[in-house]
């Protein structure tokens, strides 16, 4: 189904369509936990976390700007309940890392010469030893590769729902990528 497919179910569902409701929760439930099951920490109920972004998005459905993507809007609401989850547990605020001590993360432009991403990540074989390996970079890093390598977002909609610029998002990227080629590299040699 496409953007505007969804934008059709949310008209519907405005209008009354219970089924309209079902048919975009069904469509992005398995995508939402995944993206929160590799994101948030071990000690987490993932199934509560998207059970509230869910439920949050339901009722702010009214609220919702139709020509924008639901898909990154859902995402968004998920990361958001997320964050508020580790901020109770946490005295580290997540959109603080990798961050400068007024709060902004620097824009760089770094010219890599490794592998690209997708080979580095057809490298790992096993999704239990990539799942290990996700839990070895910082959360920031960690939610764009799960975003862009997995869930297959642009960079462009994981700036959108972080709230940072796209240049930044890819910065993070290639340097999460730099560090899973690392720790490929180390137990390669190991």
């Amino acid at each position: 189904m496409t953007p505007e497919n969804d934008a059709q179910l949310i008209k519907q569902y405005l209008k009354g369509d219970e089924q309209s409701l079902r048919v975009l929760y069904e469509k992005y439930l398995s995508s939402v936990f995944n993206f929160i099951y590799r994101l948030a920490p071990p000690e987490f109920d993932v199934e509560d976390i998207v059970q509230e972004a869910f439920v949050k998005a339901w009722i702010n459905l009214k609220k919702f700007d139709q020509s924008k993507s639901f898909k990154t809007w859902i995402f968004t609401i998920a990361k958001n309940v997320l964050f508020d989850q580790i901020k109770k547990k946490q005295p580290i605020a997540f959109s603080q890392l990798e961050s400068d001590e007024e709060g902004n993360v620097p824009e760089l432009d770094i010219v890599d010469s490794r592998p690209l991403a997708d080979e580095v990540l057809n490298a790992v074989d096993a999704d239990k030893r990539f799942e290990e390996l996700l839990q070895k970079l910082n959360p920031a890093q960690r939610v764009v590769v799960i975003s862009h390598a997995i869930e297959d977002l642009t960079f462009s909609e994981i700036g959108e729902i972080l709230g940072q610029p796209m240049d930044t998002v890819k910065t993070r990227y290639r340097r999460a990528i730099g560090k899973l080629q690392g720790y490929l590299n180390q137990n390669n040699h190991s």
